[in-house]
């Protein structure tokens, strides 16, 4: 079995904030929508228990519900804001507690991508796509969603190097900007 924060081949796991401000802090968001490449779920991450089977390219969201009054009155109180998937046919599940995640079936081709990333805009804004577990969690008092993107060091490593040096740099060019990379990710 695997060490905590690991992979079953011992690879280190790494919890990368998506849609951070320049201070680390989420960005406020309300709800976002993922799609997978190919089939994934939606678990609770206490009991691993799944919450919706999701078939490839169906984009389901996962959404703050506002807290809301109930009782008679005199009696009225609020019920606390809670988190509920809403599929592509109008199904809507309920999240048991305050976070999410989101797993591809198979972690070594699977990706998510999400639809509404408000870090992109205009035509690239379609979404951006992630490999590993995503983790949707309330706070800031439950007013928003934070999302993580837990996932391996090498798929991160990759995604790094792609996204920071063209394809035709040379080899050896590469291979240092993904030691910085690795490096990076590990120690600073």
């Amino acid at each position: 079995p695997a060490a905590p924060g690991q992979t079953a081949r011992g690879i280190p796991l790494l919890r990368v904030g998506i849609g951070a401000d320049e201070r680390g802090r989420p960005r406020p968001r309300r709800s976002v929508t993922v799609r997978g490449s190919g089939a994934w779920r939606a678990a609770d991450p206490k009991t691993g228990r799944t919450l919706a089977a999701c078939a490839a390219q169906a984009a389901w969201t996962v959404a703050r519900v506002p807290p809301r009054r109930i009782g008679r009155r005199g009696r009225r109180r609020w019920t606390r804001a809670r988190l509920e998937l809403r599929g592509p046919d109008g199904q809507r599940r309920a999240v048991p507690g305050d976070a999410v995640d989101l797993v591809p079936d198979d972690p070594a081709r699977g990706a998510l991508q999400l639809e509404d990333d408000p870090d992109r805009e205009g035509p690239l804004g379609a979404g951006r796509t992630l490999r590993g577990t995503i983790e949707v969690s309330l706070v800031r008092r439950r007013t928003f969603l934070r999302l993580v993107d837990v996932v391996d060091l090498e798929d991160y490593v990759e995604g790094v190097v792609g996204a920071e040096m063209p394809a035709s740099a040379p080899l050896e060019a590469l291979k240092v900007q993904a030691l910085i990379a690795r490096t990076h990710a590990l120690y600073l």
